[in-house]
């Protein structure tokens, strides 16, 4: 069973979603991105539009907040489906 996520394992994982690294921030904030951070009381996702924080959601674990990170960028960034598991390189 694998472990809980982190946010040390979001970059990988969205390169694997064709999500380029310009439309979300971890720990940082993005003009017009998706960020995740950390606070004192835990973990906020939040999209940045025009300097203001919307649809913000507050989460008291790492885990929590990055599922909810990772849901929420495929929603909003992902442009190329990902390959099925039965389909090698050349089947594309």
């Amino acid at each position: 069973m694998a472990g809980p996520v982190r946010t040390a394992d979001l970059p990988p994982i969205m390169a694997t979603a064709h999500i380029d690294d310009t439309q979300y921030g971890i720990e940082r904030d993005v003009p017009d991105g998706l960020c995740i951070r950390s606070s004192g009381q835990g973990w906020r996702v939040y999209l940045l539009d025009r300097g203001q924080h919307t649809e913000e959601r507050s989460f008291s674990s790492e885990n929590d907040a990055c599922v909810y990170f990772l849901l929420r960028a495929l929603e909003l960034f992902m442009r190329k489906p990902l390959r099925g598991a039965g389909e090698a390189d050349g089947d594309r």
